[in-house]
């Protein structure tokens, strides 16, 4: 009982009454400015999709990333920066808005961006920026309202529903080009930490593929478009994958497999599945070596194309490393940026800020992806802010901040007037002191994660709620920072005080119409399902 007391009182140290205050952004002075020649001229947001801080070397991971390294040496580091949801689109309107997922509606990718709110882009062009974003996955493409604000948008992928950080470097740094008499705000988005996981540099397995026990062709199996010209007789075919020479078995993702040049059955072996769908186009799950059968219904051969991406799953035991590879892939191409920006003259006179907008399972806890579970992996993000001779070089600060807290901090610092209605605060307090962590409300939503889920965070603990099934979970964050020993059933009343807590902020920040779901193509739900939003 006593031991129950002190984690009461731990817990209530930050004010009980105040929790809600503090989710809703209590406004502080900032103190003097540390700009004394003005405020930066340009912004320059760098986000990287599904990135873990604990897997960069300067939140102590073993990754070699010497130019996110380079950032936190240069500017201010957040050693405990958090998003309220492990979904991307949901993510990163919190991130552009300051406000909650339940506040501006949006819950799932693909959902519409409501009109009554005001994302960054739009309140910086509303005063004076030009506004130039680069994206790398389709869920936050311009057809989604992500592009509002932006006089250019770049959301192609080249036919599929992501790039890689060369292909958005490609597009992103002849934009740098740009007209200097003008503030700019320039939005990059690389996701190549995002499954699947194969970077264009990493030394990935491959698959042959044989038709009737003839090799035609073999493929890297990093989910990328493939076309295999094939001469089909009338009749059935034999179509086999199997792995390369020295390789083993995979565990492959066969999708969007058709022929092209004549209209054509493709059927699974044994011990394959496939998805629902029409007879010319299948996704295939199973192991190589596998099987289908090609059906050419006419009676003329039909020379063409068997087109198609296949993508492996890492082992468990391997899936670290792909992940590591693909992080090492990305701060090389971040390095990249850096240098343009820094030859272009456009790095001495900005604010650059760093952030991810959530983490990644990688198998902790049994999960593997991020959608679905409130544990830190998802939920810990990096957070560095670069202004070069206007922020301290290599300060860290301990206090756990929000993504909600990026745009009022990034406003203040550019003489931007900040909306009325935003739920962060500004962090600039922070740099000149820590104070108490700030209060974190996250969530996540089905369908496209499979549990409903909430979770607040405040004096140092952790408490989840399944919604679906009122499972609860209570984690002491700083004497058990990896969330192991779930004190839920032993702390009864800390639990009780937290669930209620819980509940006042939510239904305090319920929006008032739920975002509209946008009606998505067949290659779109079959893009959402590559990337495991789909269950």
């Amino acid at each position: 009982m006593d031991e129950q007391v002190k984690l009461l009182s731990r817990w209530t140290g930050v004010g009980v009454a105040c929790v809600l205050a503090a989710i809703g952004g209590c406004s502080r002075p900032s103190g003097p400015p540390k700009n004394p020649t003005g405020p930066p001229k340009h912004l320059v947001l760098i986000v990287v999709d599904t990135l873990r801080a604990d897997v960069l070397g300067c939140y102590g991971g073993e990754a070699a990333t010497p130019n996110i390294d380079g950032l936190a040496a240069e500017g201010v580091r957040f050693e405990t920066a958090r998003s309220h949801i492990p979904i991307t689109g949901p993510s990163h309107l919190s991130l552009f808005t300051s406000l909650l997922p339940l506040q501006h509606g949006v819950h799932n990718n693909t959902d519409l961006v409501p009109g009554g709110i005001e994302p960054m882009a739009e309140i910086l062009a509303r005063s004076g920026f030009a506004t130039t974003g680069v994206v790398s996955l389709g869920v936050l493409q311009s057809r989604f309202g992500f592009s509002r604000g932006f006089e250019r948008y770049d959301d192609r992928s080249e036919g599929r529903f992501w790039r890689d950080a060369i292909e958005v470097n490609e597009v992103a740094l002849p934009l740098l080009d740009c007209d200097t008499g003008r503030r700019q705000f320039f939005f990059f988005h690389y996701s190549d930490p995002h499954s699947p996981y194969s970077s264009p540099d990493a030394d990935l397995p491959s698959a042959r593929f044989f038709l009737d026990g003839t090799f035609v062709a073999e493929t890297r199996l990093d989910g990328r478009r493939f076309s295999i010209p094939i001469r089909l007789p009338p009749g059935e075919t034999e179509l086999e994958v199997k792995p390369s020479h020295d390789d083993g078995p995979r565990r492959v993702i066969l999708r969007r497999l058709k022929t092209l040049g004549g209209e054509c059955r493709i059927e699974a072996g044994d011990g394959v599945r496939r998805s629902e769908g029409d007879s010319t186009s299948r996704i295939f799950y199973g192991s190589t070596p596998l099987k289908a059968v090609v059906e050419n219904p006419s009676s003329e051969t039909i020379d063409g194309e068997l087109v198609g991406t296949i993508e492996f799953t890492p082992e468990k035991n391997e899936i670290h490393r792909y992940y590591q590879r693909e992080v090492e892939f990305v701060d090389r191409q971040i390095g990249r940026l850096i240098a343009a920006l820094r030859s272009k003259g456009i790095w001495q006179d900005s604010l650059v800020v760093f952030v991810a907008d959530h983490g990644e399972g990688l198998g902790d806890f049994g999960r593997f992806a991020h959608a679905d579970h409130l544990y830190d992996v998802t939920l810990r993000v990096p957070l560095i802010l670069v202004a070069p001779g206007r922020l301290d070089p290599g300060q860290v600060v301990p206090t756990a901040v929000r993504l909600i807290d990026v745009l009022p901090t990034v406003l203040e610092m550019l003489g931007v007037v900040s909306p009325a209605d935003m739920a962060g605060e500004t962090l600039l307090p922070l740099l000149e002191s820590a104070g108490p962590d700030r209060v974190l409300v996250a969530m996540t939503f089905g369908p496209q994660a499979k549990h409903d889920r909430r979770a607040l965070v405040a004096g140092g603990f952790k408490y989840i709620w399944t919604v679906n099934n009122g499972a609860r979970e209570l984690f002491d964050l700083a004497n058990d920072p990896r969330e192991i020993d779930n004190l839920a059933d032993q702390e009864t009343a800390l639990a009780d005080a937290m669930h209620e807590e819980l509940l006042r902020a939510l239904a305090d920040r319920r929006a008032d119409t739920p975002a509209e779901r946008a009606e998505l193509s067949r290659e779109e739900s079959e893009g959402l399902e590559a990337l495991g939003y789909v269950h």
